[in-house]
């Protein structure tokens, strides 16, 4: 039983690592597009330039200029 309750606490452990480095991603993901349409919109910069600089898609970065 003891190896069980072993087992079951070292998945707990690594599921709730999993879902934050998840949500870490995401977070820095939304941050990274959020301060390209920031440096498109306020500072007039091309589509084409922010997305090389940010390392970003275009056409993903399009996609959320769109919203």
């Amino acid at each position: 039983m003891v190896d069980l309750e072993r087992g079951i606490e070292r998945g707990i452990e690594r599921g709730m690592t999993r879902g934050m480095n998840i949500g870490i991603n995401k977070g820095l993901s939304q941050g990274v597009l959020n301060t390209a349409i920031t440096m498109i919109n306020r500072f007039k910069l091309s589509i084409e330039d922010v997305a090389k600089e940010l390392n970003i898609s275009i056409d993903e970065l399009k996609k959320h200029l769109d919203k």
